[in-house]
C-alpha cells in the first residue's frame, strides 16, 4: 500500500508537467486507483487460497 501512496504523489508531481488531456487523464486514474487495488486485493486472496489448497493436495 506504501507503494501505492507514493504512486500517487509522484503522478500529482507529474500533472504540472503535462498537458491538460494527460492531467484530465491522470485524475481519472487517481480516482479509480483505490477501487483497482482493493479489487486486486480481492482477487489475490482468491488465487493464495486456491494455490493454498492445490499445496494441500
Amino acid at each position: 500500500l506504501t507503494a501505492i501512496r507514493s504512486h500517487k504523489s509522484q503522478t500529482t508531481q507529474l500533472e504540472h508537467y503535462l498537458p491538460s488531456i494527460w492531467q484530465k487523464f491522470l485524475r481519472i486514474c487517481n480516482l479509480n486507483w483505490d477501487n483497482i487495488c482493493e479489487s486486486n486485493d480481492q482477487w489475490n486472496t482468491k488465487s493464495d487460497q486456491r494455490n493454498a489448497i492445490n499445496i494441500d493436495r
